[in-house]
């Protein structure tokens, strides 16, 4: 499973305007935002959200999800 980088969660979370986009993405509203963040699992991984975050960061999508180890592909 995909997930963001740690810094880039906590970009989301100190950043009011991603903050908002992010939650707008998902549909969610801002306040259930913080549990699903804590989770940072397929829900927040999304291609729309992954392309919300990227394009406000001024990134590419790939530079912010943690790559899986062989470990984790094995599970």
């Amino acid at each position: 499973m995909a997930k963001f980088k740690q810094e880039v969660i906590e970009r989301i979370e100190s950043d009011a305007d991603l903050f908002s986009a992010v939650a707008k993405a998902l549909q969610i509203k801002p306040t259930s935002l913080p549990q699903t963040l804590k989770r940072n699992g397929n829900t927040l991984n999304q291609y729309m959200v992954v392309t919300v975050v990227a394009s406000h960061l001024g990134c590419e999508p790939d530079d912010l999800i943690e790559k899986e180890t062989t470990e984790e592909v094995q599970k």
